[in-house]
């Protein structure tokens, strides 16, 4: 793998860890105001969107 690949690799992996953090905190300050639905309610969802692949 050339270094400007690695640069470019790294790079991305350092975006999806950001937007990683991001979503979380959402979700901790959507959570904390009672603004999110019950979690098991999404997790529910979320498996028959997986399964409906």
């Amino acid at each position: 793998m050339s270094s400007v690949d690695r640069e470019k690799l790294e790079g991305k992996i350092g975006e999806a860890i950001g937007l990683e953090m991001a979503a979380q905190k959402a979700v901790k300050e959507l959570t904390s105001k009672g603004l999110l639905p019950d979690q098991r309610l999404i997790k529910h969802k979320m498996e028959g969107m997986k399964r409906s692949q």
